[in-house]
């Protein structure tokens, strides 16, 4: 024993030796978080537990006990990988199997779970009513934060009142642990108002008496009058808040994109720092273009707080899922906060794969798994079985036993209820079909095909690639993707990149009618034949042969066959007079894998980046990354940016934008998809059938729909068309925005809404017709669109219409891949949500043979 653990605390001092190598390269590398951080690349492989096992559960065969106060590395066993137990003296090591299976654990999931829940006497202050389901929810969250794992999920639907049910938890456990800080709620920009109203909207006004000391909070629990006060609160939007006065608060509300921009600042100055010791203050200066070093502003992250006894008795993090990538600077802004609890809020913790928990579950400050690594191998989530049928079977219980072990231990940080409490009238959801096929724009459906099997290509070489090589082929993939959703879309969503006057979309048509000229050439078909004249199979292959080509902007080799059936045809990379080699990547030196490429296993372009997608913050700049701009950017720039390319004009302002667009002719306006949803709109409106919120990725679709409408009429031109979006940089003004849009009596009666600015968080229940423009990537980005208008205080039936183009092979491939991950995320949901009187069947624990399978 003693040489093992003489062997532990070695490996331990070799490892601790390398890792602050690597923080001190990290700290010093400009482009820390610019790009992937070799620092969080780093397999963090020690996992401390919070569950002891019963004296009467043995250990599994193979597992011994260690001594002392370091921590060790989990292992292989028959019953599963080993966890650590955190405490005092670290006595033991617990295979997941045990740790899963312990009476402990079990007790703390039947206390979260008891049908017969007893709900304490809530707040004397609270002035609202809370319904069953929010009363039950804030005493099982309540319990959530008083375990181990220090907090835990609500993943309540859209529309059930999770912010109320997290803030009277919140005060709660705040009172319970006579904390000297406050709560801190973390939400996207547009919710900070909300969340400030639903303090004051819920709770009693009392007058509070004056602290002796007015930048220290006063204890309630000291002071009984007190207790029936409303929660002090305010929104922090200037980082030079002092402290001492922020600690008065009860509440404190500030927005995702302010903390990241805070810890940001903190990391900058701790680089500065470290560069003094190496190099004299006047060469700091110089390098760095600063006149003098001075400090900078820290009112979540100051010394004081640790000093005053006073860390953040509860963090209630809204759109927990804007964190799930432990890549991103947002994770590493609220991980570095020093929080007691955190209640976790998201209607879709899946968000996009089952990857995404792990970002989520660490932020709990009793995680006990310590790297995606780790959490992949404990659950199997990157193992992805296939049915006889080649689908995806991802949480079949007997392909997969892992997954057991997911749903056994996302029970017991979970509390999730169904929507059908809510009672809502009825949603149906219907296609609309755009008229882009084979007879009207074979040209542009050809084009598609090319990008999309060339991205298929570059995302097939990402999997045998490292990972920062990984990263740039997955942004250089969904590039393309973007350029096909663009090619599927409008003509003019390519006018970012006018060449001689004319928009990308026209020079990828004409490349795609001249590879049609060489098809028949090869195949020695009439000289005249033309698209719309080929039959069935001359169509097939064609799109075979298409597919396989390099795509818009490269050219075969000059030794290309006649063999249309040859896999192995020979490709050359040469630039193009299209895109750059960089865009596209080596894809044509591949083997076409990609064709019938499973896409949910990837996800979409933003999940790569800061994962602050709402447009809402662009005015800040600091939501928007590399990946974002590349795979879904609108182009509209400053007037000084250049693309950087021979022969490209600057980008345009949106003014410019704006103007450029009233000045096209009706044929480049209305493209089949723009026909498609402005023809839609008009069907509803003439029909007197309600009010209508239309949502795409992209501003400048909006805009073209908005420039479409006013062509149809005279009913769609000044405020009866609203728009909600990132360039609206003032908070009041979109808060007036929803707010006319949801009265009645107003005129506006349709509103165009970027997903991004109002995907989440908002109350449009104004609306009860809602168009979805293009399928959309994440499966749990289209459940928070549809929340914002099907959700408490919707009084009339809702319908979703899909804008889909059949034949186009981008909108197959997104609404192929959302479809997978989709179901994944219900088999995952499905056996945790529940009404609250109904009994809980706690998912198996799989055997250790079962797992030894696995593996």
């Amino acid at each position: 024993m003693a040489e093992r653990w003489e062997a532990i605390q070695r490996t331990n001092a070799e490892f601790l030796s390398w890792l602050e190598e690597k923080i001190r390269r990290a700290d010093n590398d400009p482009g820390f978080y610019e790009r992937a951080n070799p620092f969080r690349m780093i397999e963090r492989e020690f996992v401390p537990s919070r569950y002891l096992p019963s004296d009467d559960q043995p250990l599994a065969d193979g597992v011994t006990i260690s001594k002392g106060k370091q921590k060790v590395r989990p292992s292989a066993t028959p019953s599963g990988f080993v966890v650590p137990i955190r405490g005092e003296d670290m006595p033991e090591e617990v295979p997941v199997l045990q740790y899963l299976g312990s009476d402990s654990f079990i007790s703390h999931i039947n206390s979260i779970t008891d049908p017969n829940i007893e709900v304490s006497t809530v707040l004397p202050e609270l002035d609202t009513i809370l319904n069953d389901w929010q009363a039950t929810g804030q005493e099982r969250l309540l319990r959530l934060g008083r375990s181990a794992f220090g907090g835990g999920f609500l993943a309540d639907p859209m529309g059930l009142g999770k912010s109320l049910t997290a803030l009277v938890s919140a005060v709660r456990l705040h009172r319970e642990l006579r904390s000297k800080g406050f709560i801190l709620v973390v939400c996207r920009k547009s919710c900070t108002g909300q969340w400030y109203e639903e303090i004051q909207k819920h709770f009693k006004e009392v007058s509070r008496c004056e602290s002796p000391n007015p930048f220290r909070l006063i204890d309630p629990c000291d002071f009984p009058f007190l207790q029936d006060a409303r929660p002090s609160a305010m929104v922090l939007n200037r980082a030079d808040f002092p402290v001492r006065k922020l600690l008065s608060f009860d509440v404190v509300i500030v927005s995702a994109s302010f903390l990241r921009q805070r810890h940001l600042e903190i990391k900058a100055r701790e680089k500065l720092l470290n560069i003094v010791p190496i190099a004299s203050l006047s060469t700091v200066k110089e390098a760095l273009g600063i006149a003098d070093l001075t400090s900078i502003a820290m009112p979540l992250h100051s010394s004081l707080y640790e000093e005053l006894d006073a860390r953040i008795s509860v963090l209630i993090f809204d759109e927990s899922q804007d964190a799930k990538n432990p890549d991103t600077a947002l994770w590493a802004a609220v991980k570095s906060l020093n929080y007691r609890t955190a209640f976790l809020l998201s209607g879709t913790p899946a968000y996009n794969t089952l990857d995404d928990l792990y970002g989520q579950i660490s932020l709990l400050p009793g995680c006990p798994i310590s790297s995606l690594a780790h959490f992949r191998r404990l659950f199997g989530t990157d193992k992805v079985p296939r049915n006889e049928q080649g689908g995806d079977d991802v949480l079949n219980d007997q392909t997969n036993p892992r997954m057991l072990l997911l749903k056994r231990f996302m029970a017991a940080i979970l509390v999730a209820r169904p929507k059908e409490l809510l009672k809502l009238p009825a949603m149906s959801e219907t296609d609309i079909s755009v008229e882009l096929n084979w007879n009207s724009h074979p040209a542009a459906l050809a084009a598609i095909e090319a990008l999309v099997s060339q991205a298929y290509r570059l995302l097939s070489k990402m999997r045998r690639s490292n990972r920062i090589e990984g990263r740039r082929l997955k942004r250089q993939a969904f590039s393309l993707f973007w350029k096909a959703q663009a090619l599927s879309a409008s003509p003019l969503l390519s006018v970012r990149e006018i060449r001689g006057g004319r928009s990308q979309y026209w020079a990828y048509v004409e490349w795609a009618a001249d590879r049609f000229s060489h098809f028949v050439k090869m195949k020695g078909l009439d000289e005249n034949l033309t698209f719309e004249n080929l039959d069935q199979e001359q169509r097939g292959q064609f799109v075979r042969w298409i597919r396989r080509e390099p795509g818009p902007g490269r050219r075969r080799a000059a030794t290309v066959t006649d063999d249309m059936e040859d896999d192995d045809v020979e490709m050359t990379s040469q630039p193009g007079d299209l895109e750059s080699n960089d865009d596209g990547g080596d894809g044509g030196d591949d083997d076409d894998q990609g064709d019938d490429e499973d896409m949910s296993d990837y996800e979409d372009a933003s999940d790569d980046d800061e994962d602050m997608s709402d447009d809402e913050d662009m005015s800040d700049d600091e939501d928007m990354s590399d990946d974002e701009a590349s795979a879904s950017s609108d182009g509209i720039g400053d007037a000084g940016d250049a693309e950087g390319a021979e022969g490209v004009n600057k980008k345009m302002t949106r003014q410019e934008w704006l103007k450029y667009l009233n000045d096209q002719p009706d044929g480049e306006i209305f493209s089949p998809r723009i026909t498609a949803v402005v023809d839609t709109i008009k069907s509803i409106r003439d029909g007197g059938n309600g009010k209508v919120m239309v949502a795409s990725e992209y501003v400048k679709f909006l805009d073209i729909v908005r420039v479409g409408l006013a062509r149809k009429g005279d009913e769609y031109a000044g405020s009866a068309v609203s728009e909600f979006n990132g360039t609206i940089a003032s908070q009041e003004a979109r808060t007036d925005i929803i707010r006319d849009f949801n009265d009645p009596g107003s005129e506006s009666a349709v509103l165009l809404c970027t997903i991004a600015a109002g995907g989440t968080g908002l109350n449009i229940t104004g609306a009860c017709h809602l168009i979805v423009c293009e399928p959309l990537w994440s499966p749990g980005q289209l459940e928070q669109l549809k929340g914002r208008v099907w959700r408490l205080g919707q009084t009339k039936p809702v319908t979703v219409y899909h804008i889909f183009a059949e034949f186009s092979r981008i909108d197959q491939a997104i609404r192929s891949a959302g479809s997978q991950k989709a179901d994944g995320r219900k088999d995952l949901m499905e056996p945790l949500v529940r009404e609250d009187d109904k009994d809980f069947n706690l998912p198996r624990l799989p055997t250790a043979e079962e797992l030894d399978d696995d593996n």
